[in-house]
């Protein structure tokens, strides 16, 4: 239920349109494609662009302005085609969870539910955990070292664009540079992605590793590198991580190499292991293609959303009026 006082956000800014113009159909002009595109230009910052409303370039911002009754057929034209749009979004979006909560049921069932037995992650590795390192950014012809960022782990995917460039010199990327079969852990990173762990199956020496991840080494003679991290993926695997993650309230929540090797999975044999990720491999496979149709239906739906905005406000109107006249 809607409380009966609101207070505005101070990254808000209040407008209150005069008797000239409904405000359902300002705010509609103002989500149009031709109207986010004049205000992206006026967006000032880098890292946090925003608005400066005493900017004469926004307050100065052209609106259309029918006729009222006008105005207001227009906006019963978009409400309903968009409460239509919002229906097929939500089917989306319920499809979406169930998608994710299936494959997670599944994960458990296939890797968790055997009568095998349970070791810590710890007395499967070959040689001790390592944490990374994390250096400045390589500017213009700065000797530099390619180097992972958080987001190869988040979404296991090694590749040239989830990297960056830094000043590392050989010497300190000594014993970081990545081999086939290595397995990391982000040991920093939000509540929800605290833990996340990926496989690597590279070539080597193509990257070193950021201070935000702990590498793995696995024994090969006790546990398989990719059922290993199949099981830290799993919901049972990486809720123990996040669960051990501690921070200072604002702060990303942290885990150490301790965390990581207390943590416990499954343990069947080696050949046992290779069934279980067949199934896995089946799985994921299933489970990715399906958020890639979910993901295409969503883009359709946004291009949708904008070409209905498009063709009403690109219709003829009969006078124009600033953001500032119409307060």
């Amino acid at each position: 239920q809607t409380p009966e006082r609101l207070m505005m956000s101070g990254k808000m800014y209040r407008f209150r349109p005069n008797e000239r113009l409904d405000p359902r159909f300002l705010e509609f002009w103002l989500l149009s494609p031709v109207a986010q595109r004049r205000i992206d230009a006026m967006k000032t910052g880098i890292s946090d662009s925003g608005l400066n409303l005493t900017h004469d370039r926004f307050v100065q911002l052209p609106v259309p302005v029918p006729p009222l009754d006008e105005q207001r057929h227009i906006v019963e034209l978009l409400e309903d085609q968009l409460s239509r749009l919002g229906a097929a979004e939500s089917y989306l979006e319920a499809n979406a969870r169930r998608t994710e909560n299936w494959h997670k049921a599944l994960m458990r069932r296939v890797l968790w539910s055997g009568d095998f037995p349970r070791t810590t992650v710890g007395s499967l590795l070959r040689e001790p955990m390592r944490n990374g390192r994390s250096d400045r950014a390589a500017q213009g012809i700065e000797s530099s070292t390619r180097t992972l960022t958080l987001t190869a782990v988040t979404k296991n995917a090694f590749r040239d664009e989830n990297t960056k460039l830094t000043i590392t010199t050989p010497d300190g990327a000594q014993g970081l540079w990545l081999e086939p079969d290595d397995v990391f852990v982000q040991r920093s990173n939000t509540p929800e992605l605290v833990g996340t762990a990926a496989h690597y199956q590279g070539p080597s020496n193509w990257a070193i590793f950021p201070d935000l991840l702990i590498r793995l080494r696995v024994d090969g003679s006790k546990v398989s590198s990719r059922f290993l991290t199949a099981a830290l993926r799993s919901e049972d695997g990486h809720g123990q991580l996040r669960r051990k993650a501690k921070g200072l309230a604002g702060s990303m929540p942290k885990i150490d190499q301790a965390a990581v090797a207390s943590t416990e999975i499954p343990l069947p044999s080696l050949a046992e292991q290779e069934r279980i990720l067949h199934s896995v491999d089946l799985a994921t496979d299933v489970h990715d293609r399906l958020r890639t149709e979910l993901d295409r239906s969503r883009q359709r739906g946004s291009v949708l959303r904008k070409s209905l905005l498009a063709a009403v406000f690109s219709a003829r109107v009969t006078s124009d009026l600033s953001i500032e006249e119409s307060s």
